[in-house]
């Protein structure tokens, strides 16, 4: 089929276009959480902020969690627990949240940000 406008996007560009895409949406997120966390944020500092915020949407998309709102409530989450909460001995039945087979990932990050707040009440 031919190209009826005549662009072609190559890989290297559609590359480019998904870094931009993605360095918008961990800003985005950056701002959220210094809203949400100011005291938290400031003493990661700039550099720690950019990586916990990476490696949060990482280990969300991980999980199967990809959209905005639910990667933003999964950070909240690394926030109030600590990184690597999904896996820490003190709050096993967020893994068996996570983990659940066939329920979406809106549901599953309703769930556990439900429990989080009994656990924190």
């Amino acid at each position: 089929m031919s190209n009826p406008v005549g662009l072609t996007i190559r890989t290297a560009q559609m590359e480019v276009l998904a870094a931009d895409l993605r360095q918008r949406f961990e800003d985005r997120l950056r701002e959220d959480l210094v809203r949400y966390w100011p005291d938290a944020c400031r003493e990661l500092g700039d550099a720690g902020l950019r990586g916990r915020v990476r490696e949060g949407v990482e280990r969300a998309q991980a999980h199967g969690v990809s959209a905005q709102r639910d990667v933003l409530r999964f950070l909240n989450v690394v926030f109030a627990l600590g990184p690597g909460f999904e896996s820490d001995v003190r709050y096993p039945w967020a893994a068996d949240i996570l983990g659940a087979p066939g329920v979406p990932a809106a549901v599953r990050m309703d769930q556990l940000c439900a429990h989080v707040q009994q656990v924190l009440g």
